[in-house]
């Protein structure tokens, strides 16, 4: 298995619902996920079959359909994360940190806080 794979599987055990991403990108494997983000699933038989389908698949975390909200800190354009709990469950990016937080469905989150954090709700972020 990938490491990308065992990712999605670990993240899936969580319950969170996984959807695969195109190769070295961020959107959606649209030959799989026709409907972008709402393919998610957290079913591991699932996620290992899209896995066999494209060997180098990327996946994601559809953040609402996980009861999750995503705090996306990005240092090159401005982002700090010093003020968060350092026990967050929290993904480390190519420029800053993915910090999640369980959160209501029904709940509702500006796109952005500040300069380099954006919160991701109504959508996905790449694991």
């Amino acid at each position: 298995m990938s490491e990308a794979l065992d990712n999605a599987i670990a993240l899936a055990m969580r319950g969170w619902k996984i959807l695969p991403v195109t190769p070295k990108a961020k959107t959606p494997y649209f030959p799989i996920a026709r409907s972008g983000y709402k393919v998610a699933t957290d079913d591991i038989d699932l996620i290992k079959k899209w896995a066999k389908i494209e060997k180098s698949l990327n996946f994601g975390v559809a953040c609402a359909p996980s009861g999750l909200v995503v705090i996306d800190i990005d240092r090159r354009n401005g982002g700090y994360y010093g003020e968060f709990n350092d026990d967050t469950f929290r993904v480390r990016t190519t420029d800053g940190w993915h910090y999640y937080f369980k959160t209501s469905s029904e709940a509702s989150y500006p796109g952005k806080l500040a300069m380099g954090v954006d919160v991701k709700f109504n959508g996905y972020v790449v694991s």
